[in-house]
């Protein structure tokens, strides 16, 4: 009996940097090293302990020790990682049209740069809460915001639906 490979047997081509994508590529890396040169700037002068979730308002609602406030730039750096990985690797994703030889370059196009935008946003994200985080702990601010939340879901989903709308027109 013949196993089926979980990998469709897609083209495998090499897909050159874009611009844009380098300019997101420095961008995230970018965030990564102001939330590291934020949390080592504020580290002497914070609380022991400080806020560690946020409600749906925007405001704190859970504390932890500041130690906590390197688990989003970690976390980040992780995603960095594993996207930037898998940005050389389209040939593996699944995709809502079937992939050609012919449609091959430009839906792994659109595919590596929805990964660049969805590494950006996320990262940009972490970076605003770290800051907030750090700011609140300081009692320079009260929270992320009413608007955080929203902003975050309308960039996400913005992006995820651009992305599925090029990928259905570009068959």
């Amino acid at each position: 009996m013949a196993y089926k490979s979980i990998f469709p047997q897609q083209p495998r081509i090499k897909i050159p940097f874009s611009r844009m994508e380098v300019i997101l590529e420095v961008l995230s890396l970018a965030g990564l090293v102001v939330m590291a040169l934020m949390i080592i700037k504020a580290w002497a002068p914070l609380p022991a302990t400080i806020p560690s979730h946020f409600n749906a308002a925007g405001q704190p609602d859970g504390y932890s020790g500041k130690a906590g406030l390197v688990i989003l730039p970690v976390i980040g750096l992780l995603l960095y990682l594993m996207l930037g990985v898998l940005r050389f690797l389209p040939h593996v994703y699944n995709y809502p049209r079937p992939i050609t030889e012919h449609n091959a370059e430009r839906q792994y196009r659109l595919a590596i740069n929805l990964l660049a935008w969805l590494k950006f946003e996320i990262i940009c994200s972490f970076a605003y809460i770290t800051g907030i985080t750090i700011q609140v702990a300081l009692k320079q601010s009260s929270g992320l915001g009413a608007g955080f939340m929203v902003a975050m879901l309308i960039a996400i989903f913005g992006t995820l639906g651009v992305y599925f709308y090029l990928a259905f027109q570009n068959r």
